[in-house]
């Protein structure tokens, strides 16, 4: 019998894959249009680096993701310094959360299925602005999940311990019956302040399987 009650899954990085700017660019010229070349592409995104550097963008950047209005904000003046036009920045906010743009890892299915079926309950507990039952029910992986915790909703988003414990209150747990599972160390790192056991598997930007049979040998 599993040591632990409840898993708790970041998403972005952990479940779901996050392109990298360059692709994201690419994307949204296609999207448009517009060719895309690298010839525009690499420089758009040092000019997204730099814009996303300033201090007062920097400072909001941390707290992006607890309301869809903050999110947008930002991330448009990010775009605006980094010298997009309007139809570029549109297009380029339009495939932040876009679910075709960040399907799941090829091994998280079938793990998440596993370990719901074995009787351990699962948390998503996301920093995100759009909301990921949508992405979930059309990943077929909706009834898997016990209980969402999104940071858009909540208005705090990770390290704040409220994204933990809501969690953990929701499922009825106590934080040494839960594992989190994560990417940053920053963020989701945060849960063993509160006695919470955590897993941070490194940030891997291919799309590939997760490695997530590291938390099955933990449950087992």
């Amino acid at each position: 019998m599993s040591r632990y009650r409840a898993v708790l899954f970041d998403w972005m990085l952990t479940l779901a894959h996050y392109p990298t700017d360059a692709e994201f660019v690419g994307a949204a010229l296609r999207s448009m249009g517009r060719r895309a070349e690298d010839a525009f592409i690499e420089p758009a995104v040092e000019a997204l680096r730099r814009a996303r550097e300033t201090p007062s963008v920097r400072e909001r950047l941390q707290v992006e993701d607890t309301s869809v209005e903050m999110h947008r904000s930002v991330n448009m003046e990010v775009f605006e310094l980094a010298g997009f036009d309007s139809d570029l920045a549109e297009a380029f906010y339009a495939l932040l959360g876009d679910v075709e743009l960040h399907p799941l890892y090829p091994d998280v299915a079938s793990t998440l299925r596993t370990i719901h079926s074995s009787g351990v309950r699962i948390a998503v507990i996301s920093d995100i602005h759009v909301d990921l039952r949508e992405h979930a029910e059309q990943f077929g992986i909706g009834e898997a999940v016990d209980c969402w915790v999104l940071s858009f909703e909540l208005g705090v988003q990770k390290p704040d311990p409220l994204m933990f414990m809501t969690a953990i209150d929701t499922m009825g747990v106590e934080p040494s019956e839960a594992l989190m599972v994560g990417d940053r160390v920053s963020r989701d790192g945060a849960a063993a302040r509160l006695g919470i056991d955590t897993l941070i598997l490194p940030t891997n930007w291919a799309f590939a399987p997760r490695g997530l049979d590291r938390v099955a040998r933990l449950l087992s």
